[in-house]
């Protein structure tokens, strides 16, 4: 009996077996060629990263910190030229008497610094895999007493998630000059 069951496999299980393997072959090469026709799909994805942001106010002239200097953070819209300013309601100067969404303030102390703490909004997608945080969407406004006020984005481009996890915050140096 246990002759038996060394039995070599018979036709139809040989010929299973070639049918199985060669509709596995078809489907492998049916998926590379759908991968190589279609072009790339578009995806995207979007969330927010934590950083604080912390701004050096100084006076350029002198090269000083500023003390008590009034800073603000706010959301808007990036500037790509004089007509993307008409293009749509933009506000580029926290109004404390409508104060834009999302606007965080604070004051700077003695050494001219100040940290505000920021969601800033992130995305990847196909064009673009590597996640980036929208910086350029993000305004400060500082106004230092004898100095006016200047409103300046945090950055000029997104910058990558990855570089803001390894720098741990932003820093974003600010020279006014003495209104005289």
């Amino acid at each position: 009996m246990a002759a038996d069951s060394k039995a070599p496999p018979s036709t139809q299980t040989l010929g299973r077996r070639a049918k199985l393997v060669v509709s596995l072959i078809v489907v492998t090469l049916f998926a590379i060629a759908v991968i190589i026709v279609l072009p790339n799909l578009p995806w995207s994805t979007s969330g927010e990263i934590h950083v604080p942001v912390r701004i050096f106010v100084f006076d350029a002239t002198r090269r000083l910190p500023i003390a008590a200097a009034k800073v603000a953070v706010f959301r808007s819209p990036p500037v790509l030229g004089p007509n993307s300013l008409a293009a749509d309601d933009r506000d580029y100067r926290p109004n404390p008497a409508a104060p834009i969404a999302d606007t965080v303030r604070s004051t700077t102390g003695a050494d001219g610094m100040a940290v505000i703490e920021f969601d800033f909004k992130t995305s990847a997608n196909n064009r673009r895999p590597q996640a980036q945080a929208h910086t350029r969407w993000v305004w400060l406004e500082i106004y230092a007493e004898g100095y006016g006020t200047v409103v300046i984005p945090v950055r000029h481009d997104s910058t990558p998630i990855a570089e803001l996890r390894k720098q741990g915050e932003l820093l974003v140096p600010v020279g006014l000059v003495a209104a005289n």
